[in-house]
């Protein structure tokens, strides 16, 4: 048997053996040009899933408050501090029917929204500066003056983005895009009414 300088060997049944350098470097070319092309889709792409996994969670987080307010019999809210893009949901001991006031509250592990994402706030106002508040009340509802309706979106694009929102006659909130019929019933707090009904947007 006898090997050649390009890696090549002579068996009884012909040459076999490796690649050839220019072989080598044709293939690597066409890898390049193969990731140059796919690379901005891929990336597009990955970046949308982080934005929809990161409403998911937002959304998550929604309902485990509403779920802790139903199982402790207190109520719960899910914080958002607009100034330090954190979220963390807290509950209110020494809850009294009918009294919505100060406080003591045990507050749950915060989750940091991710800095490539900003939340805007469409139907609903801070109760100060910077920090919105969403009451579930110990049935399950929600207090009426509680935001129904907030955005997240990529910064670099906000075109692109997922609504978290409360349709009427629904305890839960949804996920939803911008073409999504169900835009049509999300509901208005009381306190954004004439009239303090509830009212379609």
């Amino acid at each position: 048997m006898m090997t050649l300088p390009t890696g090549r060997q002579r068996t009884g049944d012909g040459w076999q053996g490796a690649f050839t350098l220019l072989e080598l470097i044709v293939v690597l070319m066409l890898l390049t040009v193969v990731f140059t092309v796919s690379a901005p889709s891929l990336g597009q792409f990955f970046k949308s899933r982080s934005l929809v996994e990161e409403a998911r969670r937002m959304l998550a987080l929604t309902e485990h408050a509403r779920r802790e307010a139903i199982s402790t019999g207190a109520p719960m809210q899910l914080m958002f501090d607009m100034s330090r893009d954190v979220l963390y949901v807290q509950r209110e001991d020494g809850y009294q029917p009918g009294q919505i006031g100060n406080r003591t509250v045990q507050t749950t592990r915060p989750y940091w929204i991710s800095k490539k994402h900003e939340i805007i706030f469409e139907i609903g106002e801070p109760i100060e500066q910077d920090l919105y508040v969403v009451t579930f009340l110990p049935d399950g509802s929600l207090l009426e003056t509680s935001p129904t309706s907030w955005r997240l979106q990529n910064r670099e694009n906000r075109e692109e983005f997922y609504r978290v929102a409360k349709l009427q006659g629904q305890l839960r909130y949804e996920l939803l895009t911008d073409d999504d019929i169900k835009n049509e019933y999300i509901q208005i707090p009381a306190a954004d009414t004439f009239d303090g009904g509830v009212y379609l947007r």
